[in-house]
């Protein structure tokens, strides 16, 4: 089946799409501009709900200066029979403006902040609005690069330009699936580092424990050898998460290192201990599980910094990538549109760009490299 063939079916509703995508241009963009608006509104109903609070406050207070002051019969004759009734009118008008003053500032953010919670709410309609036309539009484009799809994918010897940008495309995407798997490896990494630091913070702190426990009973008592034995058994425990949350993440990624192997004191029941104030081989032991654990935990940070710095050159891999095949899909669907016209309108295909010449004439690109293999690492 043809090119001109495929074409000719689908024209007019290919015509169709065009004109209504057309309509729709606008959408992302104004979603964009709609969106910053409301929260600006959010922002400023904020602030005027705050100085609505203060006015309220500041109405109250001078409405209650202004009762006593009109209510105080005695000061006002007072300072009339003394020869002080202009001071005594200017503080009432002074009190008074204050009053006034108050009001008017809280009638004025009562109806800032109605203005601004009407408007807020039409600009959330607004934005409801667009949303639903940018969705309209995606769904469009989904329909638009089927079509393309039907009637380009594959060999296309009418228009074999197509095929070179369609294999600019591919090259991109596979190189762009390394780079993101290699991030996304990187990333899963450091989640199981950071699971097992949580273990290995925990068993720290239960040898710390047993290190206490021991430390308050100088005379080494039953109960203090229950409580540093209960300690010392669930830093084992915690031990042994951390073993396994860092065995997935060196599985996973062979750049992960080999940690020092942690060493606790062994608990057993059954062991006849003769300890005293002077000289506790037990003590010595906690201290020694103590230093063993900080020596892995140090390790561990490390290896979270190096994760750290791994992912960091992989998402500067990543971007670029990402934006190189972003133009390719765009060159590619340019293409397709103008030619799919041209078809339509029984014009000669367009020739394709001295980009895509240089990009059709590079040597194909070397197989990717396997994932747990980063090419960066």
């Amino acid at each position: 089946m043809s090119l001109s063939y495929k074409v000719s079916v689908l024209a007019q509703e290919h015509t169709r799409l065009v004109s209504e995508l057309a309509k729709l241009e606008y959408a992302p963009g104004a979603l964009k501009t709609a969106k910053t608006y409301v929260a600006d509104l959010k922002t400023q109903i904020i602030a005027v709900s705050a100085e609505l609070k203060a006015a309220k406050k500041a109405e109250d207070v001078t409405g209650v200066e202004l009762h006593e002051f009109k209510h105080a019969a005695l000061r006002n004759i007072t300072y009339r029979a003394t020869g002080q009734k202009a001071k005594w009118d200017a503080k009432a008008s002074k009190v008074e403006r204050a009053y006034v003053d108050a009001r008017e500032r809280r009638v004025n953010a009562e109806a800032s902040l109605r203005s601004l919670k009407a408007t807020l709410s039409e600009s959330e309609q607004n934005v409801e609005t667009l949303t639903g036309e940018v969705a309209q539009r995606d769904a469009l484009l989904r329909e638009q690069l089927q079509m393309y799809s039907h009637v380009f994918d594959g060999p296309t010897p009418e228009a074999p330009q197509d095929d070179q940008l369609e294999w600019i495309v591919k090259r991109n995407e596979e190189e762009s699936k390394v780079h993101q798997a290699a991030l996304d490896l990187e990333t899963q990494t450091l989640a199981s580092l950071q699971d097992a630091k949580k273990m290995l913070d925990n068993c720290l702190h239960k040898m710390q424990e047993a290190q206490n426990r021991r430390d308050t009973d100088l005379l080494s008592s039953k109960t203090a050898d229950m409580w540093e034995s209960q300690a010392i058994t669930a830093a084992q425990i915690f031990a042994q998460h951390f073993e396994s949350a860092y065995a997935t993440a060196q599985r996973s990624n062979p750049a992960v290192n080999a940690l020092p192997v942690i060493t606790l004191p062994k608990t057993d029941p059954n062991e006849v201990r003769f300890n005293n104030i002077w000289d506790n081989e037990q003590v010595r032991r906690v201290w020694a599980g103590i230093s063993s654990v900080k020596e892995t935990g140090r390790a561990l940070c490390l290896e979270i910094t190096r994760t750290e710095e791994r992912i960091k050159r992989a998402e500067e891999k990543v971007e670029p990538v990402a934006e190189a095949l972003t133009r390719a899909r765009a060159n590619l669907l340019a293409f397709r549109k103008t030619t799919f016209e041209a078809f339509a309108s029984q014009a000669a295909p367009p020739d394709y760009t001295e980009e895509a010449h240089a990009a059709a004439a590079a040597p194909p690109p070397p197989p990717p490299e396997p994932v747990n293999a980063p090419p960066y690492a």
